[in-house]
């Protein structure tokens, strides 16, 4: 697994088992109110550690908490098909939120199938509970949901637009500022693919991709001692045939006009 995909391989004591508590809190807190989407949650959205300021955490421990008081209350009072919607919500929460480590640290997509319990379950209440007055909020509610689907789709159905959009949302995912930058470096817009990995390289450091693709936009902006040094890094945190050839090529543009006789063979730094 990639670090910057999915830091929990990085987690060690408390942490490893707190975080997926908060990646529960934040699956729960976009289902209740699912304003601002985002296409990926990389690092540092999330790091391998756990942020006590953020409020996901505690939003999961009592989702978790809650869950529980209410198995139990819908058991001893036989209401069977609640306490089968909380076990399978349960369940498939458990096997997203990395109690047992996934491919990735959160995704929206990966909750689709435990929000169908959810929305049983919400039913299932507003039913208990309805009245008169409860109609017209639920016609509002889902008025504005349905609002915000055709907006979404608007943002969404266009790659810069989408790009943009997550970066706003998201701009501390490694994974998201990857994919704007290399859109502006295609677009051939190679300054502002350049301030989109500064950004990057701040918020994830971890990720060796975020490294290569600097070290790839400043080559092509002849800024090769500095492609060098991100070339460097990416090598240092991901070895292999692909970093260490990006980092002969900056070598070799950085050390060419070096040599003094024009057929001298241009020199290559030792390490």
């Amino acid at each position: 697994l990639d670090q910057a995909i999915n830091p929990l391989i990085k987690s060690t004591g408390a942490d490893r088992w707190l975080i997926p508590v908060a990646v529960i809190g934040r699956y729960v807190a976009l289902l209740v109110v699912p304003w601002r989407l985002s296409i990926d949650y990389s690092a540092g959205v999330f790091t391998s550690k756990l942020h006590w300021g953020e409020p996901y955490f505690y939003i999961g421990v009592a989702t978790i908490a809650g869950g529980l008081v209410l198995a139990v209350v819908t058991w001893m009072r036989r209401w069977r098909a609640v306490v089968f919607c909380l076990i399978c919500f349960a369940l498939l929460c458990f096997m997203v939120s990395n109690f047992i480590l996934i491919g990735t640290i959160f995704g929206e997509r990966l909750m689709y199938v435990p929000s169908a319990f959810f929305c049983v379950l919400v039913g299932m209440a507003l039913a208990k509970v309805w009245t008169r007055w409860l109609t017209p909020v639920v016609v509002v509610v889902l008025g504005l949901a349905a609002l915000r689907t055709v907006t979404y789709a608007w943002q969404w159905n266009e790659t810069m637009r989408l790009y943009q959009y997550a970066y706003a949302t998201q701009p501390r995912a490694a994974n998201i500022n990857l994919l704007l930058a290399v859109e502006y470096k295609d677009m051939g817009e190679l300054e502002r693919a350049a301030d989109v990995l500064r950004n990057a390289r701040e918020v994830a450091p971890q990720s060796w991709s975020v490294w290569y693709h600097s070290a790839k936009v400043s080559l092509r902006l002849n800024r090769a001692a500095e492609a060098m040094g991100f070339a460097k890094a990416a090598m240092r945190l991901h070895p292999s045939s692909v970093t260490a050839g990006l980092w002969g090529e900056a070598a070799d543009r950085a050390y060419a006009p070096a040599t003094t006789p024009a057929t001298a063979p241009a020199t290559r730094p030792e390490g």
